[in-house]
């Protein structure tokens, strides 16, 4: 079953709609006293019940409403299923039925309580079954419970609809054969012979091509270009492993790693400098602010608390976070403390101006301890050999760059100062002459902060570069330190591979050979110095490692010469040299097929250009196929003959697009096949429609490719474009075969719906069966103790026995219907059970009349208890496929499987289940045959034998005959050899029945 999304039926109601149907479940036991009530009913009791009539109906307006809201949550869910159930329980409970007299649920529950209030006790009686009934259908509804009725009717409607979607397919395709007849009516004759000879080619090129592949598969050439292929791959690797090997140094791993160190160390020290003159920043910011105004003072407090919250925060990954955020919660508190005094202010500004000036130096001292770690770190680099190896150059360059930014920064720092002292002596005169020289301090004010800005951008950008580097020489490291680690892995894993190579090539037919073995031998000796190899790595030997690499690379050199060498002798040279003649004959057939199109198909030239175009790739791959063959690399010539198969076919199809109707009678007939494919497109309209109705999903998709198919095959047709017609044919009819394997899926889905059903229903009627026989039984066994002539009964006696007898016929009828019912489902087993249990109840109710003898002693009560057996035995093995079916929908891919697999047939009951109610048969018919000789040994004399008893065991001798019948029907349909015939040839094997 493919994974398309149609709706699919099912009997398990979800866990919400259970809860609803509680509500519900209170109707009941009020309705039924109700219905109990008598028309001469007293007041108090019709009031009484009109309450409780009065509260169902308010139960269900609460359970609609309910359902309202499940419905529209589902939804927004995509819980389409359950959403679907309850909007049909929704219109059920407003339809206006004709059986309740066009009247809603609600309704009826109305004209219910009023007939109670007014004491019309019959027409609520009416009304109260209308109300169950309908109860009943909505229950079915919200639980998924189909009738047999509906869900025949749906199989019926789904078996309707498919059969109409493979007739349309069967349509579609007899449209192609003709559109086909039409297109070779059009040609030419000259394009008739193109065809032709391009079918001629096409068919003598995939001889050839099988006659190479053949030769391949005989003589293991298939497994050569394989192992060529693998051996190709492991001499690459190999070679860069060598390089890397070569250049590797083990004593840069530990310069390296200080590197490292002292990179991280100096970025973190740039880190903090940045940190710091950032914070110096805000410091001299906010003093110009304090010093020029009581609401600029504010701000400048609001401003500085909150980035000393935010320094506080970052106190955990950079301890110099601490120090700025004291500093600026320290300037906080005493821009808010001043903000109401111009001398306080200026105070403050000029302490704000101190601490910058503090943080300053810090950073800057911070930035001069990073060039000279950076410097360090750079020195211990350029000491290393004068051959340094990649990793370290990688590395030496990146230490070059960190002591560039350090330097940066701290030469950043000197100008820094020196605008810090100038905007500080600024900011003194700006206090003793504020008056005069206001417009002068602004334009100070605003370039000192200008520089500020800058100084700070460029400590930012030093630390990114620092941290940059910082990564470069981390990794550099890293490399260093695991480099041998992997070289020594990496060898490893290659001597492992071209020791499976070389095991491979010997199981090749061409192992015996001296190139396969020179080829062998090749690869154990690069196995061999890649082991070398890899253990010099894991010691740190650099020049046993790159002295063993280059020798395993050179050794898989040889292997792959001697490797091609084998390739070359292993097919037979006269059979080569004439695949490559038959292919060489084949390349120039093609060249000539190309001028035999231009000359055919000079009436349209975009055909002619396509065919010529496949053609010529046609002929290059057969020329590639003749030197693959000449070479003697076999797996390469059936790669090109291949591809000149299919360029031979896109030729085919390009010539054929030069089909066009010229006549007026071929364009008239093009005209009648569009008209075909118009009235097609119509139907297929109509079975969208019907699929919708179904909810068949998936056919809906195939569905509306089938549509638009048909669509472009229709406006292909009435442009004379039959090529293309034919192609969109093909895809309308593949989509309407898709459909209807769609519609199939889902009718058998329904069918299993159907034996669900009726299962449950042959189940709930062996049940009542089984307990209307007990109460028999029962009734049966009283009167017969109270007889006091087992020979003679009394009329009252008498009575109580047709009654009896009456009781036992109206069972037994019902088991013939449901033998009848579960015989047309192919239960062989199972129908022969019903049938001999209405038999035998047919028997005891003769035996209970005036025809037995007015019988009710042990002989009938042992009938009662054969039939009591049989009853039990079928509601026991009922219930178990029951409870089978239900397992299996728990693991939807494991039913899948087990109804492919072991079931061919769609049966309501299994073969297993059958099997073992047969079985049980049988020795229940060997189990009373042994009682019988026990209780009457007279069996094994020659006396006389009481006629009775003769029936008793003519009726065993019946049973244990019926058994080998069914045996033998099983046998025969499972196609089990008859164990009696004797066998002169071996047997087929016999796989188990439904095996668990």
């Amino acid at each position: 079953m493919n994974n398309s999304t149609t709706a699919t039926p099912t009997t398990r109601c979800s866990a919400p709609l259970l809860v609803a149907w509680v509500l519900l479940g209170v109707w009941a036991a009020p309705a039924a006293a109700a219905s109990a009530v008598e028309p001469r009913v007293q007041d108090a009791r019709s009031a009484q019940l009109a309450g409780d009539q009065e509260l169902l109906l308010r139960q269900i307006t609460r359970l609609r409403q309910t359902m309202e809201v499940l419905a529209a949550r589902f939804e927004a869910e995509g819980r389409t299923h359950a959403a679907k159930l309850l909007r049909e329980g929704l219109a059920h409970v407003d339809q206006r039925a004709l059986e309740s007299g066009g009247k809603t649920l609600v309704e009826l529950m109305g004209d219910a309580k009023q007939d109670l209030e007014s004491g019309r006790g019959v027409q609520s009686l009416e009304a109260q079954a209308a109300i169950v009934r309908s109860m009943e259908r909505l229950y079915s509804i919200l639980t998924d419970r189909r009738g047999m009725e509906d869900l025949e009717k749906q199989i019926d409607a789904l078996q309707a609809l498919k059969g109409d979607l493979q007739a349309l397919a069967g349509a579609e395709g007899r449209l192609r054969q003709d559109t086909a007849q039409l297109q070779q009516d059009a040609r030419t004759p000259e394009q008739k012979a193109l065809d032709a000879a391009l079918a001629e080619a096409a068919r003598r090129q995939a001889a050839l091509t099988e006659r190479v592949q053949a030769d391949n598969r005989a003589s293991g050439a298939l497994d050569l270009g394989q192992i060529a292929k693998a051996l190709q791959e492991l001499r690459a690797d190999q070679s860069r492993d060598a390089q890397v090997a070569g250049a590797w140094k083990p004593e840069e791993a530990a310069p390296l790693a200080e590197a490292a160190r002292q990179a991280a160390q100096a970025s973190e020290q740039l880190a903090a400098a940045e940190r710091l003159t950032r914070a110096a920043e805000r410091l001299r910011q906010a003093a110009r602010a304090v010093s020029e105004s009581a609401q600029g003072a504010a701000q400048a407090a609001e401003s500085l608390d909150q980035a000393a919250r935010r320094e506080q925060r970052s106190q955990a990954v950079d301890p110099t976070a601490k120090r700025t955020g004291e500093a600026l919660a320290e300037a906080s508190r005493r821009a808010d403390a001043a903000k109401q005094d111009a001398g306080a202010r200026a105070a403050a500004a000029a302490a704000m101006q101190a601490q910058a000036g503090a943080l300053e130096a810090e950073a800057k001292a911070q930035q001069a301890a990073a060039e000279k770690v950076a410097q360090q770190a750079r020195a211990a680099l350029e000491a290393l050999s004068a051959a340094p190896s990649p990793t370290a150059s990688e590395a030496l360059t990146a230490a070059q760059a960190l002591t560039e930014a350090a330097r940066t920064a701290a030469s950043d720092a000197q100008s820094e100062a020196s605008a810090a002292q100038q905007q500080s002596g600024s900011q003194q005169q700006s206090g003793s002459q504020q008056q005069s020289g206001s417009q002068q301090q602004s334009g100070s004010q605003q370039q000192s902060g200008s520089q500020q800005q800058s100084d700070a951008a460029k400590a930012e950008a030093a630390r990114t570069r620092a941290d940059q580097s910082r990564a470069e020489l981390a990794a550099a490291a890293e490399e260093a330190r695991n480099l041998g680690q992997a070289l020594q892995a990496s060898q490893a894993q290659a001597a492992q591979r071209a020791q499976q190579l070389a095991e491979a090539l010997q199981r090749t037919p061409q192992a015996g050979s001296e190139a396969a073995k020179a080829a062998t031998e090749a690869m154990q000796q690069a196995a061999q110095a890649q082991e070398r190899a890899a253990d010099a790595a894991q010691r740190g030997e650099a020049q046993q490692l790159a002295q063993a690499a280059t020798a395993a690379e050179e050794a898989l050199a040889r292997a792959q010469e001697a490797l091609q060498q084998a390739q070359s002798a292993g097919a037979n040279a006269a059979e080569r040299a004439a695949m490559q003649a038959e292919q060489a004959q084949l390349a120039r057939e093609a060249q000539q097929l190309a001028e035999q199109a231009q000359q055919a198909l000079s009436s349209n030239k975009a055909a002619e250009q396509s065919t010529k175009q496949a053609l010529d790739a046609a002929q290059q791959a057969m020329q590639q196929a003749g030197e693959a063959l000449q070479q003697g690399d076999m797996g390469s010539a059936a790669q090109q003959q291949e591809q000149a198969e299919q360029n031979l076919q896109k030729a085919r199809e390009a010539a054929a697009q030069a089909a066009q109707p010229k006549t007026a009678e071929q364009q008239q007939r093009a005209q009648e096949l569009a008209r075909e494919q118009e009235r097609i497109k119509k139907a297929l309209l109509e079975l969208a429609k019907l699929a919708d109705e179904k909810d068949a999903q998936g056919a809906q998709q195939a569905l509306q490719k089938a549509q638009q198919a048909a669509q472009q095959a229709q406006e292909a047709l009435e442009q004379g474009d039959l090529n293309e017609a034919q192609r969109q044919e093909q895809a309308a009819e593949e989509a309407l075969q898709e459909a209807a394997q769609e519609i199939q899926e889902q009718e058998e889905q329904y069918q299993r719906l159907r034996q669900e059903e009726l299962l449950f229903q042959i189940t709930e009627e062996v049940t009542k069966l089984l307990a209307g026989h007990r109460e028999q039984m029962q009734a049966l066994k009283e009167l017969d103790a109270a007889r006091q002539d087992p020979t003679r009964a009394t009329h009252a006696q008498k009575l109580r026995l047709r009654k009896i007898a009456r009781a036992e016929e109206a069972l037994a009828t019902r088991s013939a219907e449901l033998a009848k019912a579960i015989g047309e489902e192919g239960s062989l087993v199972f129908r022969s059970v019903f049938t001999r249990v209405d038999e035998d109840l047919k028997r005891i109710a003769a035996l209970l009349t005036e025809e037995g003898d007015w019988q009710s002693g042990e002989r009938v009560q042992a009938l009662q208890q054969d039939v009591e057996q049989d009853l039990d035995w079928l509601g026991t093995a009922l219930a178990e496929e029951k409870d089978r079916r239900r397992d299996e929908e728990q693991n939807q891919e494991q039913q899948q499987q087990q109804q492919q697999q072991q079931q061919p047939e769609n049966r309501l009951v299994p073969d297993e289940a059958e099997l073992k109610l047969l079985r049980r048969m049988e020795v229940d018919v060997m189990e009373s045959i042994e009682r019988l000789l026990v209780l009457h040994p007279e069996l094994d004399s020659e006396a006389d034998l009481d006629p009775l008893l003769l029936e008793d065991v003519s009726r065993l001798a019946r049973r244990h005959e019926k058994t080998s019948e069914l045996f033998i029907a099983f046998r025969k349909r499972l196609g089990v050899p008859d164990p009696g015939a004797e066998a002169t040839e071996p047997q087929p094997f016999v796989p188990e029945i439904n095996p668990r």
